[in-house]
């Protein structure tokens, strides 16, 4: 995957991306195609065909196929979970900014994460308040999280009809 990057910074490819061409993740899969094809000739290619065991052409792309497959599922996968973590940051930084980085500590089990879920209780009892007060939190901080993650998605979307769709996508690739 690092070479991936590195083969698009190095060519300079996200100059070529733009909203009017259609999905980022689509552009990244298209061009981790062409980087595995590329790389999949140079590794193939000997001088002169010296050593070459002959397979028929419907294997090749058979195999071409799967790897591809494979490999566009983890890129997706790759995607979402950066988009996952940009959002968490976001929310983090807003908690932050407010001085109540200490609550967003608390709740961050009730988001996307490994982060263990704290009890209900326990939180009432520390704050002072009531279940009420807690599951609002709770609530509030998982529509900043959803409202960070959705913006996100709505900035890599030509038609903003589309961000339902790449968010479903989203959460199934974070599934997987």
């Amino acid at each position: 995957m690092q070479d991936f990057i590195a083969y698009l910074l190095r060519h300079r490819a996200f100059d070529k991306a733009s909203k009017t061409r259609g999905r980022f993740r689509s552009f990244l899969a298209a061009s981790l195609r062409n980087f595995l094809t590329n790389r999949h000739h140079a590794s193939a290619a000997q001088k002169r065909g010296g050593g070459v065991e002959h397979v028929p052409l419907d294997a090749l792309e058979n195999l071409a196929s799967v790897g591809h497959s494979s490999a566009e599922k983890a890129l997706d996968h790759e995607w979402a979970r950066l988009l996952v973590q940009k959002s968490l940051t976001l929310v983090e930084d807003g908690y932050r900014i407010r001085g109540r980085s200490a609550v967003y500590r608390q709740l961050r089990g009730f988001l996307p994460g490994d982060h263990p879920c704290p009890a209900k209780p326990a939180l009432a009892a520390e704050w002072g308040v009531g279940m009420n007060a807690v599951d609002k939190a709770i609530h509030d901080l998982r529509v900043r999280f959803r409202d960070a993650l959705r913006g996100l998605v709505s900035e890599l979307v030509v038609d903003p009809a589309d961000v339902d769709d790449e968010l479903r996508y989203l959460i199934l690739m974070m599934g997987n």
